[in-house]
C-alpha cells in the first residue's frame, strides 16, 4: 500500500555510524571531519533538479556512549553534551557543512536514531540538535527532518521507492524499547516521576565494560567482527580487561534472548523450550560470546561425537570448555576429572592452548586464525542484519539501507529490490589473511595492539591494520531511471580536503552494487 504525502527526491544520499563522541582526539573513533565536510559540500553546490536532494544520516551520527560522564541513558546531560560534540575541533567542520547544506533551497537533511544517539529521541534534545544545525534560522530548519521514533524514514526517488532504518533492531543486543523511551520523554517533560530506563545488552556492554578498557586498549571499538575478535584480543592482551563480573552485568535484560538463541543454535535446546539462562552463572557473558562465535560452532560441527546418545555428553564437555575459559582468564587452572575437551570437539584452539603454556600471541594467532573464513567484510555477504532486515520489511520497497554493523553491503532483496549497508565513516580493524599467517606480520601486530594507543595502530604499516573506507549509498533519478550505487570517498590525490570546495573529494562506486529501476 502506498501512502501518501510522501516525500520525493531526485537524488538521495545516506551516510551512517559517524560516531562523532569522545572528548579527546585519542578517543574518538570519527577522524574524518574534513573529508566528510568536503563531501557534504560538494552535495551543497551540486546542481539539481525540481524534487531537490535529501542527505540521510541513517543511526548513530553522535555517539552519547563515548562522552566523558556516559551513562546507560542521559536526559539530564544530552544537551550539554551535544553541545560539546558540535564544538570539538574533530567534528567542527561537519557540523559548519551541514549547516551550509541546510541553508542550500532544494536540499533535505534527515536525521534517524542510531542505538549510541537514544537522548536525540527526547523533545529537549532535539530542539537542541535543530537549533545547533539550523542557527535558528527557519527556512534552514525547515529542511531538517529528524526521524527519532525508531521507524525509519519512508520516501520516493524518481520511480523507485525507499526506506532508510538504522538497523539495529534485528540485532538481539541492541533492541530499543521505543515506547519506553515516548513515555519518559512525555514524563520528564510533564515533570512527572518516570520509569527506570532499562539498557539492552549492547549499552550495558559499552558502559559497563568497554568504556573502562578503552582508557587502556583506546582500538577496542574498531575491532570486527565484535563478538569473534574483541574477547579473545583483550584476553590475549590483559587478563584483567576481561573481568568476569564485569561481563556478568553487561548481560543484563538479554540474557534469556542470547542464551535461548544460542543453545537451539548449538543442538542443546529444541524449538520451543523456553529454558532460561542461570542468573548467576560465573562468566556467563563470556560463555554468550564464546558459544556466539565461529570458533566453537565450527568446533562442534566438526565433533566426532555422532550419536543422539552422546548429546548430553557432548554438552557437559561444552559446559566444560567454557568453565575452563573463565578459569583461565581468572589465571586459575583448569578444571580436573573431566575429559579433555579436545577429544570430544577436535579442538586445538585456543581455549585449549591457553591451558598448555602457549605465549599469548600464538593463543591469539590460533583463535583468530579461525576467523580466516569469516566473510563479515564481504560486500555481497549475506549477513544476519540483511537476512533479518529483509524478512521484516515489505519486499514491495525497492532500496532498503541500513547501517549499525559499519560493514558496508549490496545484495539483491528477496523481491527483486536491494538491500544497502553504508558502512561506516570511523576507523576499522580487519586482520587479513596474511596476518594471521605469519608469525612476524603477527607478532608486529599483536606490538601494535598491547601498546594500546590508536595512534600506534594508525602508524603500523608492516602490517596496516587501520582501514578508512569511507561509504555513502546514492539513488538518483536520471531521464526517468532510477539507479542506486555503493560508493567509496576518497580525497583527491596530493590535496588536503577543503570544506565545501567540490573538488576536494572523488569518489568511486563498489562493483556490483548497481540497482536501476
Amino acid at each position: 500500500m502506498e501512502m501518501e504525502p510522501i516525500a520525493q527526491f531526485d537524488e538521495l544520499y545516506s551516510i551512517s555510524d559517524l560516531h562523532m563522541g569522545g572528548a579527546t582526539p585519542a578517543r574518538q573513533i570519527f577522524d574524518q571531519g574534513p573529508l566528510l565536510a568536503a563531501w557534504i559540500g560538494g552535495l551543497t553546490k551540486k546542481k539539481v533538479t525540481t524534487n531537490g536532494l535529501a542527505l540521510v544520516i541513517n543511526g548513530d551520527m553522535v555517539d552519547f556512549l563515548a562522552e566523558d560522564g556516559a551513562t546507560y541513558f542521559d536526559p539530564e546531560g544530552a544537551v550539554k553534551k551535544l553541545s560539546r560534540i558540535a564544538k570539538d575541533a574533530s567534528f567542527k567542520p561537519v557540523w559548519d557543512a551541514l549547516r551550509e547544506f541546510v541553508k542550500t533551497p532544494q536540499r533535505q537533511l534527515i536525521v534517524t536514531m542510531g542505538n549510541h544517539d537514544l537522548e536525540l529521541s527526547l523533545p529537549w534534545v532535539r530542539e537542541a540538535l535543530l537549533t545547533t544545525l539550523s542557527n535558528g534560522e527557519a527556512a534552514a530548519r525547515g529542511r531538517i527532518t529528524l526521524q527519532m521514533d525508531g521507524g525509519g524514514y519512508r520516501c520516493r526517488v524518481g520511480a523507485a521507492s525507499v526506506y532508510c532504518v538504522h538497523g539495529n533492531d534485528v540485532d538481539s543486543w541492541n533492541l530499543t524499547d521505543y515506547e519506553h523511551l515516548r513515555r519518559l520523554g512525555r514524563d520528564l517533560w510533564q515533570g512527572l516521576n518516570i520509569e527506570p530506563w532499562v539498557p539492552n545488552a549492547g549499552t550495558q556492554l559499552v558502559i559497563d565494560v568497554m568504556n573502562a578498557i578503552k582508557h587502556k586498549f583506546a582500538f577496542v571499538d574498531l575491532l570486527k567482527p565484535e563478538n569473534e575478535a574483541v574477547i579473545p584480543v583483550l584476553a590475549a592482551l590483559d587478563t584483567s580487561a576481561v573481568n568476569h563480573q564485569n561481563l556478568d552485568s553487561a548481560i543484563g535484560v538479554a540474557r534469556r534472548l542470547t542464551w535461548d538463541k544460542v543453545r537451539r543454535r548449538l543442538g542443546f535446546l529444541s524449538a520451543g523450550q523456553g529454558e532460561s539462562a542461570p542468573q548467576h552463572a560465573p562468566g556467563a557473558m563470556l560463555a554468550d560470546v564464546l558459544q556466539n562465535s565461529p570458533v566453537l560452532s565450527s568446533a562442534i560441527a566438526k565433533s566426532s561425537v555422532k550419536a543422539p546418545q552422546q548429546k548430553a555428553q557432548q554438552q557437559d564437555v561444552v559446559q566444560q570448555l567454557l568453565n575452563n575459559a573463565h578459569n583461565a582468564l581468572k589465571g586459575q587452572a583448569p578444571a580436573t576429572g573431566a575429559k579433555p575437551a579436545e577429544e570430544f570437539l577436535g579442538l586445538g584452539s585456543a581455549i585449549v592452548s591457553l591451558f598448555k603454556g602457549k605465549s599469548k600471541s600464538e593463543v591469539l594467532r590460533s583463535y583468530l586464525q579461525e576467523l580466516k573464513d569469516d566473510q563479515s567484510f564481504e560486500i555481497t555477504h549475506a549477513d544476519e542484519t540483511f537476512e533479518r532486515t529483509d524478512e521484516t520489511i515489505s519486499a514491495n520497497i525497492d532500496i532498503v539501507i541500513t547501517g549499525h554493523t559499519h560493514q558496508e553491503k549490496a545484495l539483491r532483496r528477496r523481491g527483486g529490490g536491494m538491500y544497502y549497508n553504508s558502512g561506516t565513516w570511523v576507523r576499522l580493524i580487519q586482520l587479513e589473511d596474511d596476518v594471521l599467517d605469519s608469525d612476524t606480520q603477527f607478532a608486529k601486530a599483536f606490538d601494535a595492539f598491547s601498546n594500546g594507543s590508536m595512534t600506534v595502530l594508525d602508524q603500523c604499516q608492516a602490517p596496516p591494520l587501520v582501514k578508512r573506507k569511507p561509504a555513502f549509498v546514492s539513488i538518483v533519478n536520471e531521464n526517468g531511471v532510477t539507479k542506486a550505487f555503493l560508493n567509496h570517498v576518497e580525497p583527491v590525490a596530493n590535496k588536503e580536503p577543503v570544506a565545501n570546495k567540490p573538488n576536494a573529494t572523488t569518489f568511486s562506486v563498489v562493483p556490483g552494487s548497481e540497482f536501476s529501476r
